[in-house]
C-alpha cells in the first residue's frame, strides 16, 4: 500500500505534540517533515520537544525546523509556555536528544520537500497545519509550482457564526473575541490560501469544540499508561491544560481525519476571511468567497474510541 506524503505545521500546543506522535502511528502516513511556527510556542523548545516525540515514536530522521514567519496579531505569552513544559517531561529525557535541528528555513523545507516528491513522481503531499498558514504562503511565494504538488490542506483554524472565537481580550487587549487565533495570527494569509484555488477542508471552533477535554479523559489514560508510553504521554501532557475552560482536542480531533475520514461530515461552503478592522480575523459566508470543505459534525465517540486505541501503539 502507498503511503500518502505529508507535511506537519504545527506550534507547539500540548494537543499538537500529541498529533504529532498519532501520525506516526498512522500506517497509511509517510511523515516528511514538520515546520514549527512560532505563534503559540517558543520555536526552540518546541521543535527540542517535537524531535524527543519522534525519538519516542522510533522516527528520529523525520526533518524539523522552524519557519521564520511573524505574526500580524501575536499569542500572549501565557498561551506560550506549554511547550517548554512538555520539554522537561522526565519520560521525554531519559536519554539525551542528540539529533540536531535542521537549519532550512521552515518556508524552504516546504518548497524542498514538495519539489522533491514532484520530481519523483510521488503522491501529492498533503499538507497538515495545526497552526497559522503563514509558512506555507510564504512557500507558495518562494516557488509557486509547488502548487502542483500539494494535493489538499487540512487546517484546524476559523469559528464561523453563530461560534465564538478563542481570542480572549483580557490576555490581548483590543483583539477580537469572535476570531480563532489561527486564523487571526495573520489573516492575509488565511485569506491568500482561501483564494489559492488549492483544496483545503476546514476544521472550525464549530467542531472542534464537539470534543472537549476534561480532568476525566485525563484519568482514563492513566490505568494502562505503564503497558502503553502514549498513554503516559498523553496523560502527563493534557494534565498541564486539563482544568482549562474550553480546551477541546482541536488538533488531534483535525489530525485523526487523515486516517479515519468517515468520523466527520463535510459540506462545501464560500468562505472569506477578514483581514482589516474590528472583525480581523472573522471568517464568514459570502457569494464572493472561495470554496472550501467546511467540518460540520464530528462522530465524537468514534473519535475517542480512534484516539484511545490508536494511542496503544508500543514500536
Amino acid at each position: 500500500m502507498s503511503k500518502q506524503p505529508l507535511i506537519i505545521l504545527q506550534d507547539g500546543a500540548v494537543d499538537e505534540l500529541i498529533s504529532v506522535a498519532l501520525v506516526a502511528t498512522m500506517q497509511n502516513i509517510n511523515l516528511l517533515g514538520i515546520v514549527v511556527v512560532n505563534a503559540d510556542c517558543r520555536a526552540a523548545p518546541t521543535v527540542d520537544v517535537t524531535q524527543k516525540v519522534l525519538n519516542l515514536m522510533q522516527q528520529p530522521n523525520i526533518p524539523i525546523t522552524t519557519s521564520t514567519a511573524r505574526a500580524i496579531n501575536a499569542f500572549p505569552w501565557t498561551y506560550r509556555q506549554y511547550s517548554m513544559m512538555a520539554n522537561m517531561l522526565p519520560m521525554l529525557n531519559i536519554t539525551p536528544n542528540t539529533v540536531p535541528p535542521s537549519t532550512v528555513s521552515g518556508e524552504q523545507m516546504i518548497v524542498d520537500l514538495i519539489q522533491n516528491n514532484m520530481d519523483q513522481g510521488g503522491e501529492n503531499v498533503k499538507i497538515l497545519v495545526l497552526s497559522p498558514m503563514t509558512p506555507l504562503t510564504t512557500a507558495l511565494s518562494m516557488n509557486a509550482n509547488i502548487r502542483n504538488g500539494i494535493a489538499e490542506i487540512l487546517w484546524m483554524g476559523g469559528a464561523l457564526p453563530p461560534a465564538t472565537g478563542n481570542v480572549d481580550p483580557g490576555l490581548s487587549p483590543g483583539a477580537n473575541p469572535n476570531a480563532e487565533w489561527n486564523a487571526y495570527w495573520d489573516p492575509f494569509a488565511v485569506q491568500e490560501i482561501l483564494a489559492s484555488g488549492i483544496p483545503l477542508t476546514m476544521f472550525p471552533l464549530n467542531a472542534t469544540n464537539e470534543v472537549m477535554l476534561s480532568p476525566q479523559i485525563v484519568l482514563d489514560f492513566a490505568p494502562d499508561s505503564e503497558q502503553y508510553p502514549l498513554y503516559a504521554l498523553a496523560g502527563q501532557m493534557y494534565s498541564m491544560v486539563a482544568f482549562e475552560d474550553g480546551y477541546a482536542f482541536w488538533d488531534t480531533v483535525t489530525t485523526a481525519y487523515l486516517d479515519q475520514p468517515s468520523l466527520y461530515t463535510i459540506e462545501q461552503q464560500f468562505l472569506l476571511n477578514v483581514t482589516e478592522g474590528s472583525d480581523e480575523g472573522n471568517i464568514v459566508q459570502s457569494s464572493e468567497g472561495y470554496a472550501v470543505n467546511v467540518v460540520t459534525d464530528i462522530d465524537v465517540d468514534g473519535f475517542y474510541a480512534y484516539l484511545f486505541e490508536q494511542l496503544t501503539w508500543v514500536g
